[in-house]
């Protein structure tokens, strides 16, 4: 019998009855000090049995070494990878590594705002799917980085009560808790090694196989704005990611706005109009892109001529 206990004592599963919580942290060329002592000052706080991971898909050296100080930190996992997996791939091995039966993601570049942060979540744990949204700092940046604030400010931050009424389509890898159970179900698609839109495919499989979503007002800041010229660089490389995913699951298109619009002005024989306006108009339209007053209004034309003209 104390043989048997003994290997009880030792298995995963036992292991993961005694915590509360993973929290599972994708890091990429981010100093994540501030963001870990916040969560960890909110862990000592409660009663409860927390872990976080840190796995480093391989940042610059710099980062790692800022990084590298929270590896022999006790109920932290710290783990550096030799070769860029992808955003995708990283959360699978979190999720895989975690022993909890809750997991909490939270990107790297996220700031925590709220004493009541961890509080909230463990308040709402549930066999699904519970997102707490992200909001950005009121303060404008500089000129360089207007377009990403812009942006989102005023189309990534959605009010709790409009994110529940959508709640597939609100779904944002940023701050999110998942049941191991769920997430065994689905993952993320490994596939995808690009940048962009692996939230979007996530929560359709979400939605494909009626897990539940409740979206509560528990938000963190984003702190990693990008220079205007990088953000439309992402922009552009999360369209190629879109049409990738939308050549597997077609069903997509009507989940994405860009998309749509782009269909739906395909079948008005448009299409051919936006692209030349693109060709015509780039390099006009970024000089208004990089700009100290960005007009939203032209990145959407952007998006959508950039789609035009991928002809696919």
């Amino acid at each position: 019998m104390r043989k048997r206990k003994s290997v009880f004592y030792r298995s995963k599963y036992f292991v993961s009855l005694l915590l509360d919580l993973s929290i599972c942290i994708p890091v990429f060329n981010r100093n994540v000090g501030d963001l870990v002592r916040n969560l960890h000052a909110q862990i000592e706080q409660l009663n409860k049995n927390i872990e976080i991971l840190l796995y480093d898909d391989a940042s610059d050296e710099a980062l790692k070494t800022e990084n590298r100080k929270w590896k022999n930190s006790p109920s932290i996992q710290y783990k550096e990878l030799d070769k860029n997996i992808g955003r995708s791939a990283i959360r699978n091995m979190l999720f895989t590594d975690a022993k909890a039966p809750f997991l909490l993601f939270i990107d790297c570049d996220m700031m925590v705002v709220d004493t009541e942060f961890l509080n909230r979540y463990l308040n709402n744990t549930l066999e699904g799917v519970v997102c707490g949204g992200h909001i950005y700092d009121a303060s404008a940046p500089s000129d360089s980085f207007k377009l990403h604030w812009l942006y989102g400010r005023k189309k990534e931050v959605v009010n709790v009560n409009k994110r529940n009424k959508s709640p597939y389509l609100s779904f944002k890898t940023s701050n999110f808790l998942i049941s191991k159970s769920v997430f065994d179900q689905i993952q993320f698609n490994e596939d995808l090694v690009k940048y962009g839109h692996e939230d979007t495919l996530f929560g359709f499989e979400l939605e494909s196989k009626s897990i539940p979503i409740k979206h509560i007002d528990n938000p963190l800041v984003h702190l990693g704005l990008e220079k205007s010229e990088m953000f439309i660089e992402k922009t552009e490389k999360a369209i190629d990611n879109l049409i990738r995913i939308h050549q597997s699951f077609p069903l997509i298109r009507s989940r994405v706005k860009v998309l749509d619009a782009y269909y739906k002005l395909n079948r008005l024989g448009l299409s051919g109009r936006l692209r030349t306006n693109y060709e015509r108009n780039r390099d006009k339209w970024l000089i208004n892109l990089k700009s100290k007053s960005p007009s939203l209004k032209l990145l959407q034309r952007y998006k959508l001529g950039y789609l035009a003209s991928k002809d696919f």
